[in-house]
């Protein structure tokens, strides 16, 4: 029996972690959020997700590139360090989160990929089923 894939969506703000849930759970994906910094390291420890979206703003919790960083290179999260990164990102003006701008790492320290906001559910799932069938390989 094939296991379903586990997202973790990370955001400050309920409603769009809801939303976003509830659009992954009628894609069959499970669901594990994280609204404050002090569950989200915790939470990808104990869950270990197989993709991440992250809400690149989110309001002085907690900073996305230094997590996203963290998850890639620390020897704390060995374990997630090949998991996608997706941002989320509501900044089309701000070139350091487009693709080739200043945050960029193209996966190495940086997010695999960014959808903006609104997000488009067809946009999500699409980058999300590309991300996770490049880690199966």
């Amino acid at each position: 029996m094939k296991e379903t894939p586990k997202i973790m969506v990370i955001d400050d703000d309920p409603d769009f972690i809801n939303a976003i849930s509830m659009m992954l759970k009628v894609a069959k994906y499970d669901v594990v959020a994280a609204l404050s910094p002090g569950q989200v390291k915790e939470k990808m420890l104990a869950h270990k997700p197989d993709l991440i979206l992250i809400d690149s703003y989110a309001e002085g919790s907690f900073d996305a590139r230094e997590l996203c960083a963290e998850i890639k290179s620390s020897p704390r999260f060995r374990q997630l360090s090949a998991t996608p990164v997706v941002f989320i990102t509501s900044g089309k003006n701000d070139p350091r989160e487009k693709p080739g701008g200043a945050s960029h790492g193209r996966g190495k320290k940086g997010p695999d990929a960014y959808l903006e906001k609104p997000l488009k559910m067809e946009d999500m799932l699409s980058t999300i089923d590309e991300l996770l069938r490049l880690r199966k390989r």
